[in-house]
């Protein structure tokens, strides 16, 4: 069952990850290269010459987490009373801890 959770975890991850990628790319930017590490992950892209192609590469990921967040949530709530103890991991861990997840990333924390 650990096995779940990671995998769900780092998928999070790797969502977050790609939607940077993902934006960047719209924006025209080269994509160098995903990292994913144990608490983290990295989208190493061009430059971007704009403030707004910055900030919407920058708000990619999180995008991408809220479109997982926001139907695994309904289906969390749906089958909350489900006594699959996998299925309400795997539900927990995309919905609630997903949010928790974007809404750090929205911190203004410099790296």
């Amino acid at each position: 069952m650990s096995i779940i959770a990671v995998t769900c975890f780092y998928g999070i991850f790797l969502i977050h990850e790609l939607g940077h990628a993902y934006f960047a790319k719209i924006s025209r930017y080269d994509v160098y290269e995903i990292r994913l590490y144990p608490i983290h992950g990295i989208c190493r892209v061009e430059m971007p010459d704009y403030d707004y192609d910055f900030g919407m590469i920058a708000l990619g990921g999180v995008i991408f987490q809220s479109i997982l967040f926001i139907p695994i949530t309904i289906l969390f709530v749906i089958f909350q009373d489900i006594n699959i103890d996998l299925i309400r991991i795997i539900f927990f861990i995309l919905g609630p801890i997903n949010l928790g997840m974007a809404l750090f990333n929205m911190l203004p924390i410099e790296y």
